[in-house]
Formats: structure tokens, C-alpha cells, sequence
């Protein structure tokens, strides 16, 4: 009963009803993953660490600026597969956006378009867990590409957000005056390097750094069962 119940089983639940529409290929490819198995390690399992830099939260009004990612594969960041996206047809940036995000409207010009950009992460999300920090702004993003380009709702992916899991460390430690979960204040309470913030890639590197740490403290000397952190991420207890 616990098993049915538990968030990761929901969401897989979720995903096999998701496939029985009529799905474009890329949308199928992209839910090709297999986390059925309880005992899956995140060592076994391919991550995907995300970053999107948007002109502001909203998702219906605000545009995507760039977006970011690396892989994590046997726990280990993986560099070379790093990609560093420009939104060419961006037409959101001003001067307050520029200040935060130090993206020019040169660099824009010289990215690709929003839906081939898109859909290059679609592709590379394929059979993969994607991690983000406060992962709400990068899901209603791409939720919103997904229901514009191919009328579909949002997609069953499997998401850990290192926010959340950072929030769930703070609640188990009774740790209630933590009110600053920012991504540079986070790893700084980790002892982790301060990288620039506000760039894609940087942001995305700098996730996937400080989810490592995490899953280390977590679990200590046990089996890293994506299933145990899956829950951890999502607060089974709610």
C-alpha cells in the first residue's frame, strides 16, 4: 500500500496512462524512462541538471532567455556533455533584465530559436531524471512549450529538485530559521565555491555540484536508491 501511494509510483502511474495518447514521437522518446524498479540507483540512473534564465516567473508572460545543462552519470559530472543555449527570438530583455541575467540582445542574436531549443532539451531529457533548483520555474516553462506546440498537458517527467530536497534537510533537522534557499547561499552553506549567478550554465554546473553533496549526506555509507530520494524531493509525508 505504501508502494502505491509513494510519490515516484504515482508519478509512473501517471506516465503510462500519459502514453496511451496519440504522442509525436519526441514526446514519446522523451518519457522512454524505465524507474519501476524500487533498488534503481542514482548511480545507474542518467541526470540531467537544468538551468533556464527567463525575463521574469510568470510563464504565460515572461520569455526564455537561455537555457543551460549537463549531465550527472555515475555520479560524476559529466563536462563534455555540457550545452549553453541562446534564445534568438527573445524579444523580452531590457535594461533591468540585462543587469540580472548579463545577457545582451548580441548574444541573443546570435542563439537559436526558442523551439529548436526546446526541442534540443526534449531530446537530450530523453530516458533521463532532470534536476533543476526550484524546479517550478523550468516545469512551467516547458509545460508551456509542450501545451503550445503539441496541445498536450504537463509532462510526467521525473524531476528532483535540489530546493525542495534542501528544504526537506531543514525540516528533519528541525532547522526552522533557514530562510534562504538560494542556489548561492545553499552551496555557500556547504563550503562550495561561489560561482557568478545568472547564467545558464553556471547555474546548472552549480546544481549539479551541490546536488552531489547532498545525495552524499543523505546517504551516507547506503545504497543511493533514486526511489528514497525521489520521495525526499517530493515530501511523502504530505
Amino acid at each position: 500500500m505504501i508502494k502505491y501511494f509513494h510519490p515516484l509510483s504515482r508519478l509512473l502511474r501517471h506516465k503510462n496512462s500519459y502514453l496511451k495518447r496519440n504522442l509525436p514521437p519526441q514526446i514519446q522518446q522523451c518519457l522512454s524512462y524505465d524507474f519501476s524498479d524500487r533498488d534503481i540507483t542514482l548511480e545507474s540512473a542518467s541526470l540531467l541538471v537544468l538551468d533556464i534564465e527567463t525575463t521574469g516567473l510568470d510563464s504565460d508572460q515572461d520569455q526564455i532567455l537561455s537555457i543551460g545543462w549537463v549531465e550527472v552519470n555515475d555520479l560524476m559530472i559529466d563536462l563534455e556533455s555540457c550545452q549553453h543555449l541562446y534564445i534568438s527570438d527573445a524579444t523580452g530583455i531590457n535594461d533591468e533584465s540585462v543587469v540580472i541575467n548579463h545577457i545582451t540582445p548580441d548574444q541573443l542574436k546570435s542563439g537559436i530559436s526558442l523551439d529548436d531549443a526546446l526541442s534540443l532539451l526534449l531530446h537530450h531529457m530523453q530516458g533521463k531524471v532532470v534536476v533543476a533548483h526550484g524546479c517550478v520555474v523550468e516545469k512551467a516553462f516547458l509545460d508551456k512549450f509542450v501545451q503550445e506546440k503539441y496541445q498536450l498537458p504537463s509532462l510526467p517527467i521525473v524531476w528532483l529538485d535540489t530546493l525542495a530536497i534542501e528544504k526537506s534537510f531543514a525540516r528533519l533537522r528541525g532547522a526552522a530559521a533557514v530562510t534562504d534557499y538560494r542556489l548561492g547561499s545553499v552551496r555557500n552553506r556547504y563550503g562550495l565555491p561561489e560561482y557568478s549567478a545568472h547564467d545558464a550554465l553556471t547555474d546548472a554546473v552549480a546544481c549539479a555540484e551541490l546536488l552531489l553533496v547532498q545525495i552524499e549526506r543523505y546517504f551516507l555509507n547506503e545504497e543511493r536508491r533514486l526511489y528514497s530520494f525521489y520521495s525526499l524531493a517530493h515530501d511523502i509525508s504530505q
